[in-house]
């Protein structure tokens, strides 16, 4: 029983050194605020940060003469289907004959460029960017570096009628390996 009595100074102390901590307690919630407030204003930096590069790109493209349209024609804008049809493969991915018809192609725009976002089953699967000349449209798409296996896609579309554009996409999977498609899209009735 004595080694009893003898133990219960030590728990109240420990007891004792446990209330100490609200003090450190009250130090990290403070450090955490302030923590979370340069991530807000960082995040708001970061933000003017695109703002500004998206504004030099653009003065940049005036500058180089660059007078691609920003937006599609009336005619071309908004959503169609596709079907997709590989025509020529040197990939084991594609073969002659393999056809892609569930995707959306929705021609669209930002405030600088020409768009054309891609959607599987109203998932975004890639955005081409665009360039178009009365005649042709031309669309590319690179995986970034980070991709485990860099591809390219170039599409060059140059028959534009009122309900339906016809043309080519060529695949390029690690510089190794190239498909093409035929490619047919149709305007979506609203």
């Amino acid at each position: 029983m004595l080694k009893f009595f003898k133990i219960i100074p030590f728990f109240a102390w420990l007891l004792l050194c446990a209330c100490g901590d609200s003090g450190r307690e009250k130090s990290l919630d403070e450090r955490e605020r302030a923590l979370a407030e340069k991530e807000q204003q960082f995040a708001l930096k970061e933000q003017d940060y695109e703002s500004l590069l998206r504004m030099r790109d653009s003065i940049q493209a005036v500058k180089n003469g660059d007078s691609t349209p920003t937006a599609w024609p009336a005619r071309i804008h908004g959503l169609w289907t596709s079907k997709l049809v590989c025509i020529a493969s040197g990939c084991n991915e594609y073969v002659i004959g393999d056809q892609k018809t569930n995707e959306i192609w929705d021609f669209t725009n930002d405030s600088l460029r020409t768009l054309v976002a891609i959607l599987n089953n109203k998932t975004l699967v890639r955005v081409y960017k665009g360039i178009y000349d009365s005649s042709t449209i031309r669309l590319h798409f690179t995986t970034d570096s980070l991709s485990r296996r860099p591809v390219t896609m170039n599409v060059l579309l140059d028959q534009i009628s009122g309900e339906s554009i016809k043309g080519t996409q060529t695949i390029t999977i690690d510089t190794t390996c190239t498909a093409k498609f035929s490619v047919e899209l149709s305007r979506i009735q609203k």
